[in-house]
């Protein structure tokens, strides 16, 4: 396996997962796997990274697979546990006497379930990696950015599925000791602001500007555009990524500034009292009837609520 030092390269690994893909449709099952192993260091079941292929595995896997799952999804834990080994990060150890199930560049279809139970005595992710789904604030981050990276319209039916193993957990510990400990309290309404919210919309437009096409990223990964929200946070609270575009610093701060606008009809608006004799004015004006330069994925399009918001702003505002 690769070795992942730092929290970003460990997010950008979990942002280019190799996914099978049907038409536009990607399938969820890899993201599905990591929210399930996320709650598997969370709930305590797993401390040593050795992740087990049993029941449980299976059936939170199930149960966030039920929330995703679309067009002609199977639910086949199978593919993932043996197909995220693709990824770099991702092990599975064999028992004594059995031979290695994954070989690279040997890739065929994944084993049977009851075959990767009987052969692999675990599963391990690299430890970097690993010691980041230990840590509570990384752990936290990565969950934020999965589901706002893969399943951005699903955010709190999948917190409730996480809440909802850790209070499993709690209930099954509670029958064993008889003890009376409050079950542990989670999130599961809303994101938190996060850095979830800037590396997704960022990666989601590939580092270009959705208005001029500027994309410069250097090799140390510094990127000249920003998450822009389309409702501004402070208005809405709303980190998903449908409520952020990707603009250079100029466009950023002419949009906020009322002066440019991203449309319902995905065309760019420009405010009424610029001045088509200004050159830097001009360039705005120009930008009007352009389309927006949005990502490959349609899921990942700015809402119709938020460009409506920001179509009746440019609108309201008086020219000062």
């Amino acid at each position: 396996m690769r070795e992942l030092s730092h929290i970003s390269e460990i997010l950008e690994a979990l942002f280019l997962l190799k996914r099978d893909k049907r038409a536009d449709h990607e399938r969820p099952h890899k993201p599905v796997l990591l929210l399930t192993l996320l709650d598997l260091v969370e709930s305590g079941r797993v401390i040593d990274n050795r992740f087990a292929i049993d029941a449980t595995m299976h059936e939170w896997w199930g149960d966030y697979f039920e929330v995703v799952r679309a067009n002609n999804d199977q639910p086949t834990p199978q593919n993932p546990i043996f197909h995220l080994c693709g990824d770099g990060f991702w092990e599975l150890n064999s028992k004594p006497g059995f031979p290695a199930l994954y070989l690279p560049g040997k890739v065929g279809a994944a084993p049977s379930l009851k075959r990767l139970r009987d052969e692999v005595d675990f599963a391990s992710l690299d430890s970097e990696m690993f010691a980041a789904f230990a840590d509570p604030d990384a752990r936290r981050e990565i969950r934020e950015s999965l589901i706002t990276r893969y399943f951005p319209d699903k955010w709190a039916e999948l917190m409730r599925v996480s809440a909802d193993h850790c209070h499993r957990l709690y209930e099954d510990a509670a029958a064993e000791t008889g003890t009376g400990a409050e079950p542990i309290a989670r999130a599961a309404e809303s994101p938190a602001r996060s850095s979830a919210f800037k590396a997704t919309v960022i990666k989601v437009y590939e580092h270009q500007c959705a208005a001029c096409g500027l994309r410069i990223r250097t090799p140390s990964g510094i990127t000249l555009v920003d998450a822009a929200h389309i409702i501004p946070f402070c208005e809405s609270q709303d980190d998903r990524p449908g409520n952020g575009i990707a603009l250079c610093k100029n466009h950023h701060w002419a949009m906020d500034r009322n002066l440019i606008a991203p449309g319902v009809d995905l065309l760019w608006h420009a405010h009424e009292g610029l001045d088509a004799r200004q050159d830097g004015q001009l360039t705005l004006i120009n930008l009007a009837g352009k389309p927006l330069l949005l990502p490959k994925e349609p899921a990942f399009h700015p809402l119709a609520v938020a460009l409506e918001w920001r179509g009746e702003e440019i609108a309201a505002r008086l020219w000062q």
